[in-house]
C-alpha cells in the first residue's frame, strides 16, 4: 500500500493562519479568473498583500514535506 503526502489547500493554510477568513475565501474562489491562481485573485481583491502569499504559501509547502517525510518513514518500516 502506498500513501501519498496531504497537501493543504492554500485557502485552508490562508484561512487557518488568519490570513483571510472563510467569507473572503469564498469572495476569492468565486473571483478567480480563468488559469488565475487563488492567491492571485485574493491579491487582485486586496484581501491579501503578497507577504501573506509567501507566508501561506512556504507553510503550505512545509506541511506537504512534514508529511512526506512521514510517509517515507513509514515505507521504510513496512
Amino acid at each position: 500500500m502506498s500513501a501519498t503526502p496531504y497537501r493543504p489547500l492554500i485557502g485552508e493554510v490562508l484561512v487557518e493562519l488568519g490570513l483571510i477568513d472563510r467569507a473572503k475565501l469564498a469572495l476569492g474562489l468565486s473571483a478567480q479568473r480563468q488559469g488565475e491562481r487563488l492567491g492571485e485573485a485574493l491579491l487582485r481583491l486586496g484581501f491579501i498583500d503578497r507577504f501573506a502569499i509567501r507566508g501561506a504559501l512556504f507553510e503550505q509547502y512545509r506541511r506537504w514535506f512534514a508529511g512526506a517525510v512521514g510517509v517515507a518513514l513509514l515505507a521504510l518500516q513496512s
